[in-house]
């Protein structure tokens, strides 16, 4: 990623506080999951100069809505580390108390799995412990992504596990 403006990441963390997303990808027996960072929205211009701002990182590609009087929109995705730098570029700019815990979560998780990268492989699994690991941080940010939702509260199960220490 070649751009460190202050102002673009300003604009670009606002721009993204409106139109993105940060999730992990579901764990399953093979696949442990994976960080995916997104970007949505309908002016194409917008969406290439991201693009481009991140030398070419990821994918950019346009979708049609499946209703008629709906525009064509353009999505662009990163993933694993390259969402991570992302992220972290991002992070001081962010405003909102609940995209600042997806950040905070997100960029700890893919930590986690960057220090695990190569170690399990076909005949080294992983660890039930770490398989837990990975489930609980996919479902704590599947909980911060749901609709509606604001941080949890103390009672929320996993989130003790999960807040900053």
């Amino acid at each position: 990623m070649e751009t460190n403006r202050k102002t673009d990441m300003a604009w670009l963390s606002g721009f993204f506080d409106g139109e993105g997303t940060v999730r992990i990808a579901s764990p399953n027996k093979r696949d442990l999951g994976h960080l995916e960072v997104s970007i949505v929205n309908t002016d194409k211009q917008i969406m290439n100069d991201i693009y481009a701002m991140f030398g070419g990182v990821g994918y950019l590609k346009s979708q049609k809505q499946k209703k008629k009087n709906h525009r064509i929109y353009y999505r662009w995705v990163i993933a694993s580390v390259e969402a991570s730098k992302f992220l972290k570029l991002l992070q001081p700019w962010v405003q909102r108390k609940i995209v600042k815990e997806k950040v905070r979560v997100a960029l700890e998780y893919q930590d986690i799995k960057s220090e695990n990268n190569g170690k399990f492989r076909k005949g080294n699994p992983a660890s039930d412990e770490y398989r837990e690991e990975m489930f609980n941080y996919w479902l704590y940010m599947r909980h911060l992504n749901a609709r509606g939702v604001d941080l949890p509260k103390v009672d929320c199960p996993k989130a003790n596990s999960f807040r900053k220490k």
